[in-house]
């Protein structure tokens, strides 16, 4: 891979926010993964950056976004885990199926108000 190359396209569609997370302004897939074509090969931009800054991702690993942000590529929000870890650290952030975030979060102000 051409590192310098990955670094380069990554961050033409690039924007960095207040909180350092590298968002990603192309595409993405329906879930809200960045996703882009490098040399012949589709990738999700978190693992290219992570590739393209860190080295490769180890054997039997997932990449965590520990900022949440699934189109945010900065190399310092992502973590080289296993998939059951990664698994166990997002239960805490999925929305029930079903329903979107916001119709969550208003259940969430429901319940809060009755436990009152």
């Amino acid at each position: 891979m051409n590192v310098d190359e990955a670094r380069r396209r990554l961050l033409l569609r690039t924007s960095i926010d207040e909180d350092g997370c590298w968002r990603w302004q192309g595409c993405r897939t329906t879930i809200g993964y960045g996703q882009i074509s490098f040399q012949g090969t589709m990738w999700t931009v978190h693992r290219l950056a992570y590739e393209a800054w860190t080295g490769p991702i180890p054997d039997g690993r997932v990449l965590d976004h520990l900022c949440r942000v699934r189109h945010c590529l900065n190399p310092a929000h992502l973590e080289a885990v296993t998939y059951s870890e990664n698994n166990r650290r997002s239960i805490p952030y999925r929305v029930p199926r079903g329903l979107c975030r916001s119709c969550r979060e208003r259940l969430t102000e429901l319940d809060t108000a009755e436990a009152s």
